[in-house]
């Protein structure tokens, strides 16, 4: 966090460290402040500025106490992987205290934007399977192949002799 703004003469204005970033200040309008958060950041890393860090609480979360009336950049500086998700959030400005639907708010509470980056995933060189038969012109169907080696016509002739076998012997028994 990096405090970039003072309220001066009834406006919003860059404290001396950041005057010669040349951004101005437009709270009206939600796309020109967003420039003005990543030319600051900009800023910030090409000079080398020194911020306030802060860390999270198991909510992900951070509080900064006590901040004077000012404008304040944040940034984060480094990725959260989540799985195959990398997540960065986007660059913003607040002021302190804020005014909100026209009331002036000191505990201010921001919920940043987050660019989703994902990790691509890892591929392999594995050949194509073709469905069209191969080369050798047969329409025979090759034999599935389950590991189950019964002999099935063995089984049925021997079942289809017992039968036979078996009704031979009820006839004599019955006459």
């Amino acid at each position: 966090m990096y405090q970039v703004g003072t309220y001066k003469n009834n406006s919003w204005a860059l404290v001396s460290e950041f005057a010669k970033s040349g951004v101005i200040f437009d709270f009206d309008d939600s796309s020109a402040q967003a420039e003005a958060a990543k030319k600051l950041e900009k800023y910030v890393q090409d000079n080398n500025i020194k911020e306030m860090s802060g860390k999270t609480n198991s909510d992900g979360e951070v509080m900064y106490r006590d901040l004077e009336k000012g404008v304040y950049l944040f940034v984060q500086t480094q990725k959260t992987q989540i799985s195959n998700q990398v997540y960065q959030s986007e660059p913003f400005i607040i002021t302190v205290p804020g005014n909100y639907g026209g009331q002036i708010i000191w505990n201010v509470t921001a919920e940043p934007k987050f660019k989703n980056e994902s990790i691509p995933p890892i591929t392999t060189n594995t050949p194509p399977v073709s469905e069209e038969p191969s080369g050798d012109n047969s329409s025979r169907t090759p034999n599935v192949k389950t590991g189950d080696d019964t002999n099935v016509i063995m089984w049925l002739s021997l079942m289809g002799i017992s039968l036979i076998i078996f009704s031979i012997c009820k006839r004599k028994v019955h006459k």
